[in-house]
């Protein structure tokens, strides 16, 4: 039964779907009078197209730009509409509303602009316990940028406020995406007590510098390690992250190299105060020629498990392929894979993902993927299925 369940969802939101742009940000897209897919074209690993890529790391703006600090032209609101299956024990099918959040950015001045992710619900999947534990509030990002010369093809950057390290959006799908869910390499944490995921973003202050095709940047974020977004300083202690990449061509293909080194305080309820010494470095690359998007990324990382030092590896890799089938169909596919700790046996994540995404409506979109991910298990069983379809709109 829930396997028909699931088949249903898809096709239902298959005939629902009607062809016609893409799924943006509406502000943006009013101020500048184009069509969203200017920025986020139908094809391409995370979806953004080489001049929305541009767009990013400007500060929300392009080359050319006036100022307009106009409300239609710096506020957008998002909602996410999901239903999901699966056949893992207590995972019923379901149906929900999964977040309504605001987005906000664009030019404030010349040099100086900005940028807010506002969640002002989501949900957190939890069943039972008070109204207020199924959902909660967040603040994912939020910035203010200076560009040096934001009219020029080199130019620097740099970023105060709640950040992470742009390469992690743009090549590691952890921000625009076709996919409903993060690759493993970006979205697990190693090992307790240390929650420190890739994705996350932290309080912090980043300078950058784009020279043509070649970009950098360099952040120092609160070390806080243990804690998630929203967080203060914990200790005196900060992390570090940097990034180095190079666009091969003009249709977005590109290679890079990332690292981030951080400490973090753990307090434990008994027994000694101490701090975790971690990392995570990595090497990614994406190519993309006509209908065609491929990306890959492999990261290794050390994390520190107890006050006496003992310390642990951890492996991760990503492997995403998508195919244009026309101008509002994309279909992906993606390997996820990642070891917390190389010493241990068989206690790896790994799975495949697949689906599809259809345009809909001027900025919203559907996606149906269908996944069978999870631990490692013996031959004589097998991963559990989980199938999402999310509506996603935004004005």
């Amino acid at each position: 039964m829930n396997k028909i369940l699931c088949s249903v969802i898809g096709i239902f939101c298959l005939f629902l779907a009607l062809p016609q742009d893409a799924y943006a940000i509406k502000a943006w897209a009013t101020k500048y009078n184009v069509s969203c897919s200017t920025c986020h074209g139908a094809g391409g690993p995370t979806s953004l197209t080489p001049l929305g890529r541009d767009f990013l790391r400007r500060g929300h703006r392009m080359s050319d730009d006036e100022v307009n600090i106009g409300l239609d032209n710096l506020f957008s609101i998002n909602t996410k509409f999901r239903a999901h299956d699966s056949n893992a024990p207590g995972r019923n099918s379901t149906f929900e509303v999964h977040a309504f959040s605001i987005y906000t950015g664009g030019m404030m001045s010349s040099h100086f602009s900005y940028f807010t992710e506002m969640y002002l619900y989501e949900n957190t999947g939890k069943t039972s316990g008070p109204a207020d534990s199924a959902y909660h509030s967040k603040l994912a990002d939020a910035y203010i940028m200076w560009n040096s010369r934001p009219d020029k093809s080199s130019f620097t950057t740099v970023k105060f406020g709640q950040i992470s390290s742009d390469v992690i959006n743009l090549y590691m799908m952890a921000g625009p995406r076709y996919s409903e869910t993060r690759p493993y390499i970006v979205n697990n944490s190693a090992v307790s007590p240390n929650g420190y995921k890739p994705f996350m973003r932290n309080f912090g202050v980043e300078i950058g510098q784009t020279v043509n095709r070649f970009h950098a940047n360099l952040g120092v974020l609160n070390g806080t390690g243990a804690s998630f977004t929203n967080s203060i300083d914990n200790n005196e202690s900060k992390d570090v992250y940097a990034s180095v990449d190079y666009d091969l061509d003009s249709q977005g293909s590109a290679v890079g190299v990332y690292g981030y080194k951080g400490r973090g305080l753990i307090t434990p309820s008994t027994g000694l105060i101490w701090e975790n010494d971690f990392h995570r470095v990595g090497v990614f690359g994406q190519y993309s020629q006509g209908r065609l998007g491929l990306t890959g990324a492999v990261t290794r990382g050390q994390e520190q498990v107890d006050a006496l030092g003992a310390k642990t590896n951890n492996t991760g890799v990503l492997a995403g392929a998508d195919w244009t089938l026309s101008d509002d169909l994309v279909v992906f596919g993606r390997y996820d894979y990642f070891d917390s700790n190389n010493a241990k046996a068989n206690d790896q994540m790994s799975g495949p993902v697949f689906g599809l995404t259809y345009r809909l409506l001027e900025t919203g979109r559907i996606v149906f993927q269908y996944s069978k991910q999870g631990k490692w298990v013996p031959t004589d069983k097998s991963k559990f299925w989980e199938c999402r379809t999310e509506l996603s709109f935004m004005f």
